[in-house]
Formats: C-alpha cells, structure tokens, sequence
C-alpha cells in the first residue's frame, strides 16, 4: 500500500510539471515581427557577409527557399553567417528563435550578388616574318571567361585568318587587328581587347657571286 501511494504521489507530480510547462509555453506572445533587409553585393571569391535583421530577439538560422538557387551562398551555422559562392540571385528562410518571452518568427532573405569588375584584357601587337598556311597560337592575358578571336570590323580580312579560339593563320603580307571578347564567365563584367598583326615580307636571300675573270670569253657565248 505504502509503495502504491508513492507510485500515485510521482505520477501527479510529473502531470503537474508537464502541466506547468505547457502553460510557460503558451504564455509566450507572438514574435513582435522579424524583417532580414535584403543583401545586394559583387561577387568576392570566398568571402563572407553577415546580413543585419529588424526585431531580431534571439540566434537565427537560415534555410534555402523551395526552388532557390544552391549555389549562390554557402551558409555557416556556427557563425550565422554566409559565404559567397558565385553571382546570381536566391532566397532564404530565415528563422528567429525567440526569447524567454516571445516565439519565434520567420521572414525571408533575398540575396542578389552581381558581377564583379575585373583587371582590363590586354593583348600585345604581332608581327610575324610572312610565310603562307603558317600557324601560330594568339594569347591575351587577363581572361576570366571565354574568349572569342576574330578580325576587327573595318580592317583587311585577307591578311591573315583567325579562329575563334585563337588560331591564326598567315595569308599574305600587309596589317590588321584582331579583336578578343570575353564573355567574363558567371562572375565577372565582359571585356575585350583589339592588337594590331602585322605580317611582313621575308628578305630575300643574298644573290650568289662567282668570280669569272680568269675565264677566257668567247664572243657569242655565255
């Protein structure tokens, strides 16, 4: 008898205790209102952007909208922070655990990150000895994306042919330009640049001289 009163004694303790938490819960007033303030930023390999909320109340945590880009930021719990992976746009959920006093709210965080600037493309002039079908490989420097060879509008097009990724072949002697484009890839602004190639005619080679003033000469005959 004595171990059943204790037994009724611990069971209508743990029903008041889960009682009392029960309420404590349900006394807790709605969040007063989370708003993220939306991020726009250029594209920096790898760095980090901590975005700032209005009526934030306690830690956050973020999660990928339905059908938002994944590879736009990386997110860091640990620092409730993000990193950022290439230029595009996305959303996210961005959820506010409340306090003490208030549950937790929810807003959503739009992310745009544009493209970035970057160094000019530059390309140097080319002048090659000429010699018909040869072939020689264009470089630039600077290039982020994907290039595109091809003759400069308005300047001789018989000169030497260009292909679009970058293989020039000598067709006769005279100048022209070249114009580059690139197309910046995901995450830079497009650029170009423009050289000169100059083809030039080959010196001939030296004429040959024979000394024939001990020859006897024959008049008629060479």
């Amino acid at each position: 008898m004595k171990h059943l009163l204790i037994i009724i004694f611990l069971l209508l303790s743990a029903c008041s205790g889960e009682g009392s938490t029960a309420s404590l819960i349900q006394q807790k007033s709605p969040h007063p209102g989370l708003a993220a303030e939306n991020l726009q930023v250029s594209y920096a390999e790898n760095s980090t952007i901590i975005p700032t909320f209005n009526g934030r109340l306690g830690s956050v945590s973020y999660a990928l909208a339905d059908g938002a880009s994944d590879d736009i930021v990386q997110i860091n719990p640990k620092t409730q922070s993000l990193t950022i992976l290439n230029a595009g746009t996305t959303q996210l959920i961005v959820t506010d655990n409340g306090n003490d006093l208030y549950k937790p709210a929810s807003s959503t965080l739009n992310i745009t990150v544009s493209k970035a600037q970057r160094q000019p493309l530059s390309g140097s002039d080319l002048t090659y000895a000429y010699a018909e079908g040869l072939i020689h490989q264009v470089n630039v420097s600077g290039a982020k994306g994907q290039l595109d060879y091809a003759l400069s509008p308005d300047y001789a097009d018989d000169v030497v042919k260009i292909g679009s990724a970058g293989s020039l072949v000598i067709w006769r002697t005279g100048q022209t330009q070249i114009t580059v484009k690139d197309d910046g890839g995901r995450n830079f602004l497009p650029a170009e640049t423009q050289f000169k190639v100059t083809i030039n005619q080959t010196e001939s080679e030296p004429a040959l001289y024979t000394d024939i003033s001990h020859k006897a000469w024959w008049y008629g005959r060479g």
